[in-house]
């Protein structure tokens, strides 16, 4: 893991030039001095201060002729996403007879119908679903009845897939037309389509400020590695403070181009590489996919010239203020509680703040209890050891702790060092339940051109930055291993698919 970040800190600086804070923040605002009064700013202010949030859609509004988004289909200025989104919601809240606080799902490509239509729902002042065509119909079937869905939006290529699940259900189905997307395309970044009397009116589109401050925005399900999938109930609050908390750490602005190949129906696609890089006024270059020869050569400048950012990543609580100068004013993004620096802890890791989720949707709050303290704090069911002012997050506590001899072992320290073996491709640790060790730490491993490998040769490369007590004691090499929809190894899977062979054998 750390190779890898390093490798990714290399390539941003061969990419991209260091931004200082004071240059960031005044590019990220020199778009509204170019295109907007102070009014607007003003009144954006005004609202937060108040305990508001400026919905991202609204924020829009900020750098109506930027450049938004470009992908296989066509470019898309921040005007244009706004303009296809109106029109779209319109239709929505026909269809729901101008009711709020619904909970819609959605199924588009990596493109603009995407933006589009998760904007319009949020403008009727809804809650948007994402899925994903990778799911299998049961599933998305599961997904419309725990979230209660009132209905579900597709574009064309998904009402083959939708059109029997939501006949099944009893949810209406609306197919987003193509010419949303032809519509969003019309406003071209040289266009001064926002005459002065329009402001107001496009401001006023969607729910006020106030009211998105005090409400849901979005559900996105967990991977149910445990138990059925649940919904995570995230507030446009969240969202708000989520992004805040990125633009200082990463430091978007909107000169910033993001290269955006994630899924969409995960918090990472949907937060750190679109909502946060669209609240900047940056701009997105959407992949439909994940290829990995067409990544490298955006990366690396090939075909089309743009400029890609790669930042660094960090999670605080925040609430961005609006300014039409070089300082802006934060509150304090980090509450510290002080303990010893000199000592030494290992537990469970809890979290609590404005960014963290408080509740599962349509769960009752007895079924919350195990995932939440009683005053409030989440468990993340992760371990974590904090030590020298410096936090490790060891691993799940239910998967990847393995305690063996007396230890407790970390299966994700463990992979780290075996991954160093140069003909490792893939490699799971897990505990298998034996009656000496308690546990036996097991690699199951996918090597390169099917190389046999020995325990031997992998407690050699790995025993170079592992303890002995650490180390594998047993290596089953397969061909390959099971992943989730996020392309992550599934460990619960590992364990059913080579059970036999996981069977610890006493020794």
């Amino acid at each position: 893991m750390e190779n890898s970040f390093r490798s990714l800190r290399i390539l941003n600086r061969l990419l991209r030039k260091p931004v200082s804070i004071a240059n960031y923040k005044y590019a990220s605002t020199a778009p509204v001095k170019e295109e907007l009064n102070s009014e607007l700013l003003t009144s954006f202010n005004q609202d937060i201060k108040a305990g508001g949030v400026v919905p991202v859609f609204r924020r829009a509004l900020l750098f109506p002729s930027r450049v938004a988004l470009q992908d296989d289909i066509g470019i898309y200025t921040y005007a244009g996403l706004h303009q296809a989104a109106s029109a779209l919601s319109d239709e929505i809240a026909a269809q729901l007879l101008g009711e709020t606080q619904r909970t819609i799902a959605y199924m588009c490509s990596n493109n603009a119908s995407h933006v589009i239509t998760q904007w319009a729902i949020w403008m009727t002042g809804n809650i948007a679903i994402p899925l994903s065509s990778l799911h299998p119909p049961d599933m998305i079937k599961y997904f419309l009845t725990d979230s209660t869905a009132s209905l579900v939006i597709c574009t064309q290529e998904y009402e083959k897939l939708l059109r029997p699940i939501t006949l099944e259900v009893s949810t209406p189905l609306l197919i987003a037309g193509r010419e949303k997307e032809v519509t969003a395309q019309l406003y071209q970044p040289n266009t001064s389509f926002m005459k002065p009397k329009m402001e107001e009116t496009l401001s006023d589109i969607g729910k006020s400020n106030i009211w998105y401050g005090e409400n849901d925005a979005m559900l996105i399900y967990t991977s149910g590695t445990t138990s059925k999938p649940k919904g995570v109930v995230w507030t446009h609050n969240m969202l708000s403070t989520q992004i805040a908390a990125l633009h200082t750490a990463w430091q978007y602005s909107a000169n910033d181009v993001v290269l955006h190949t994630l899924p969409l129906h995960h918090i990472h696609g949907q937060l750190n590489s679109l909502n946060a890089s669209l609240a900047a006024g940056a701009r997105i270059r959407m992949l439909s996919s994940f290829v990995s020869h067409v990544v490298w050569s955006r990366l690396l400048g090939m075909g089309e010239r743009e400029e890609i950012s790669l930042d660094k990543l960090g999670l605080s609580g925040s609430k961005e203020f609006f300014t039409d100068s070089e300082g802006s004013e934060w509150k304090p993004t980090v509450t510290l509680h002080e303990r010893n620096q000199d000592d030494e802890y290992e537990g469970e890791l809890l979290l609590k703040g404005p960014a963290v989720f408080t509740r599962y949707w349509n769960r009752l709050p007895q079924l919350n209890a195990s995932d939440f303290t009683s005053d409030g704090w989440f468990r993340t069911g992760d371990t974590a050891s904090y030590s020298a002012a410096r936090f490790r997050i060891l691993g799940r506590t239910s998967v990847d702790i393995i305690k063996t001899s007396g230890y407790k072992v970390s299966a994700l320290q463990v992979e780290s060092a075996v991954l160093e073996h140069p003909d490792v491709v893939d490699v799971a640790v897990l505990g298998v339940q034996d009656e000496a060790y308690g546990e036996i730490i097991t690699a199951v491993i996918v090597t390169k051109d099917k190389v046999k490998l020995t325990l031997k040769d992998i407690k050699d490369v790995a025993g170079k930055k592992l303890p002995p007590y650490s180390l594998p004691r047993k290596l089953l090499l397969v061909d390959q291993m099971p992943r989730n929809a996020m392309g992550k190894l599934d460990k619960k899977e590992i364990r059913k698919v080579f059970a036999d062979k996981l069977k610890s054998d006493g020794k």
